[in-house]
């Protein structure tokens, strides 16, 4: 199978093991990427159960965090399902962060030195302003007018309009129908949901362009990760039956650790800070490897930790946030870490250097993610 046909099968899934079957094609044929199957193994029998769980509630307004100002919904399946929306959104337009500057360099749409505070920073100042699609504004055209007074301070380069455009078609009816009717077929019980591949498509369906453009569909399986860990925190048991959302994180934490091997080719290219395209052969390689990867890991310490934990279940959401939190520990150098977060970092970097792998110099910097120029993961 060449890469274009595997690419266009992993679009056209509609079952988790067909999207899995496409990613681990693409993997076998990689000429960028490799996994390293020993430092893989030292990772996934490092992890713990978890102690911490991050409840995002810094993602979600006031009508679903009791911040005592009286807009906090009372009822807690009305809540809930108004927390998926709301999440949705944020998914909605979480990406594009990189773009070439006015001086030809790669640039970063961030806020305090992170991506995601620059996103919840636009929602925020929605929320405020009492403009949110499908909540307070029910017309997409009303909507994206109000939405471009409002949002002047996103730079035009960081697709500004684009991500007016993704969140304006909230406004309309059907979107919040399929949150909605995504929303129902999870819940399986007062306290238990079930995400699966087919339901999680389903929630993509209200917002076509937001969702479905990539087809490794990061942005809508963010969703029930995010979901998950938030309703943790109402009480609330969520199983996800899913892939991991890649985006340029994941990956990046993956080579530090040494489960992931890069070419020195694109170690080069990605020291250099180039700007890739969102199609290009060693982006669609360095997601699919990860995506695998860590199902691999999932599937390892899932089994052992069932064992030591009798009735405790490994989420897709407990991995991804451990990579996100790991991610971040390789964005400075070592020695600007306190002395527990640089246990840590010699920790994770240690599978890789103990798996005995042998690789001509190059690794791409530690602190160093793959810049991708898109709005679509």
């Amino acid at each position: 199978m060449t890469h274009e046909i595997a690419v266009r099968a992993l679009r056209g899934a509609a079952q988790k093991s067909r999207f899995m079957q496409a990613c681990e094609e693409i993997v076998r044929n990689a000429k960028h990427v490799k996994i390293d199957d020993k430092a893989l193994a030292a990772y996934a029998d490092s992890l713990r159960k978890p102690a911490f769980i991050p409840d995002w509630h810094d993602y979600l307004s006031d009508r679903i965090v009791d911040r005592g100002n009286g807009q906090y919904i009372q009822d807690k399946d009305t809540r809930m399902r108004a927390a998926l929306f709301e999440l949705a959104q944020n998914c909605s337009i979480n990406g594009g962060y990189t773009y070439k500057g006015a001086d030809g360099k790669t640039e970063k749409w961030q806020k305090d030195g992170s991506g995601a505070a620059a996103l919840l920073h636009s929602l925020k100042t929605l929320w405020a302003h009492a403009a949110v699609p499908g909540v307070t504004q029910h017309d997409a055209m009303i909507a994206n007018a109000v939405m471009k007074k409002l949002l002047k301070d996103v730079p035009e380069q960081a697709f500004r309009d684009e991500r007016i455009s993704l969140l304006a078609a909230f406004a309309e009816s059907n979107a919040v129908g399929y949150i909605n009717y995504g929303y129902g077929l999870a819940k399986r019980g007062p306290d238990h949901f079930v995400f699966d591949y087919r339901t999680t498509m389903m929630l993509g369906e209200s917002n076509v362009l937001a969702f479905h453009e990539d087809p490794f569909r990061k942005k809508i399986l963010l969703l029930p990760v995010l979901f998950a860990s938030y309703a943790q925190s109402e009480g609330v048991t969520v199983e996800l039956d899913l892939p991991i959302p890649s985006d340029y994180r994941v990956p990046q934490t993956l080579h530090n650790i040494g489960v992931l091997r890069l070419s020195n080719g694109l170690a080069r290219e990605i020291n250099s800070g180039k700007l890739f395209a969102q199609d290009e052969t060693a982006v669609t390689e360095l997601r699919a490897a990860s995506v695998v990867a860590v199902d691999r890991i999932l599937e390892r310490a899932r089994t052992r930790l069932a064992q030591e934990h009798p009735g405790f279940r490994l989420e897709i959401n407990h991995l991804d946030a451990d990579m996100w939190f790991a991610g971040r520990l390789f964005d400075k150098p070592a020695e600007a870490l306190d002395e527990k977060k640089q246990r840590i970092r010699t920790e994770l970097e240690s599978f890789g250097k103990k798996s005995g792998f042998r690789e001509p110099g190059f690794k791409a910097r530690a602190d160093q993610a793959i810049n991708v120029h898109t709005l679509r993961f």
